[in-house]
């Protein structure tokens, strides 16, 4: 949380759908402008998505364990 900076972050979780860590981008407000934040949300959502699957993530499983 600095003036002047923005940042975007998605959860990475582990094989029982608990946040275990984050990944996140941080940059200058001049470089990360409004235009530009849909597909850096796109890339920084994807990145998490396979770093959770590597730790056994598996979405569809945890929806049906918690009847989703």
């Amino acid at each position: 949380m600095t003036e002047g900076t923005r940042s975007v972050a998605a959860p990475i979780r582990d094989w029982k759908g608990k946040v275990v860590s984050a990944l996140t981008v941080v940059g200058p407000i001049q470089r990360m402008q409004d235009y530009k934040i849909p597909t850096i949300i796109r890339v920084v959502k994807e990145a998490a998505k396979e770093a959770s699957e590597r730790l056994g993530y598996d979405e569809r499983f945890i929806r049906k364990t918690i009847n989703i």
